[in-house]
């Protein structure tokens, strides 16, 4: 299943590159309106994290812009998972903002050969100083069994023997959740290496277990155009498997006429608000599943009689009634 994947997430790769940004002057290409972008990236905490990200220009209605967004991802050859998405964001000028909203389907295989499906959705609002995100997550498969147990326990009590048979199921579940954040660009780096830091919220729902929620923080610093540094901390370690990540993204933007290119940078200025209309999507792209342990699925009694009910001797039949007898007439002795 997990070649599959990736053999799906690269023909989705191909299709992308091969697809028109919906302009056909090459001077387009070159635009800060043709913001398609190829991001490779890696971090890593207690486990490594490797991410290929592929953002299409796909139609540009006056200051807006619709993008396909195709993901394929993978943690320590253990697990795989692969998005796509529709994301559509809209530029105003004065005063700079851009506000998005995304739909996405995620599918993922885990290292226990389950693979789950989740549909995603999300809200985005991009300014110069202040960045607000929220997404929603919903499975759309059920969780799977790992594993089965039995459990016998037998009592007595009296004249009775009962016999209590329970098996335990442990699950993989995929879990419902959302996540939300702030960020603020730090004034004075805008022109070198813009940085913002952010702080947010998660909370993912089990059937079988206590939810997930706690708070969280990232910082990115985009070093130059084509590298950005991220760093991120979960309060809770139990999802990642780790409670925190460092790493590095190279972005790569996407010329449809031309192939990949590099930005060219001049230090010291400051780049065009509209060009983060193509930034990348930030949003939780792993589908979270937990192990849950044994589970009682059902359970079953049977009530055994220890005693042999006694045999009772069969009733006797009553005695003839006395004959009645007297003496005729005749002095005879007559009996009935």
């Amino acid at each position: 299943m997990n070649k599959r994947l990736w053999m799906s997430y690269g023909i989705c790769l191909l299709v992308a590159g091969l697809s028109p940004a919906g302009e056909t002057n090459p001077d387009a290409a070159s635009s800060r309106w043709d913001p398609g972008h190829l991001t490779l990236g890696a971090r890593g905490g207690d486990v490594q994290e490797y991410v290929a990200d592929v953002l299409v220009p796909a139609w540009k209605p006056g200051q807006a812009m619709l993008f396909l967004n195709l993901r394929g991802s993978t943690v320590e050859n253990d697990a795989q998972e692969v998005n796509a998405g529709l994301v559509a964001r809209h530029l105003w000028s004065k005063p700079a903002l851009i506000a998005g909203v995304n739909v996405f389907y995620d599918l993922r295989a885990t290292e226990h050969d389950n693979t789950f499906g989740q549909i995603g959705a999300g809200v985005e609002l991009l300014s110069k100083w202040i960045d607000l995100r929220a997404n929603y997550y919903y499975p759309v498969t059920d969780e799977k069994i790992l594993a089965q147990t039995e459990d016998v326990v037998t009592e007595s009590s009296g004249r009775a023997r009962t016999t209590t048979t329970t098996r335990y199921h442990s699950y993989e579940e995929p879990l419902q959740g959302y996540d939300a954040e702030a960020g603020l660009w730090l004034p004075g780096l805008d022109r070198f290496a813009p940085t913002a830091v952010f702080g947010g919220y998660y909370h993912f729902a089990s059937d079988f277990r206590p939810d997930y929620s706690g708070f969280k923080a990232r910082i990115e610093s985009r070093l130059h155009p084509n590298l950005t540094f991220d760093a991120e901390w979960y309060e809770d370690d139990e999802l990642n498997r780790t409670d925190f990540f460092v790493g590095f993204r190279v972005n790569l933007p996407f010329d449809f006429w031309n192939g990949m290119r590099f930005d060219r940078h001049e230090g010291g200025k400051v780049r065009p608000f509209e060009s983060r209309m193509g930034d990348m999507v930030y949003r939780d792209f792993r589908i979270r599943t937990i192990e849950t342990g044994p589970v009682a699925a059902f359970r079953t009694e049977t009530v055994d009689n220890l005693l042999s009910p006694r045999i009772q001797p069969p009733a006797q039949a009553p005695p003839p009634p006395r004959p009645n007898c007297f003496l005729n007439e005749e002095g005879e002795v007559v009996c009935f």
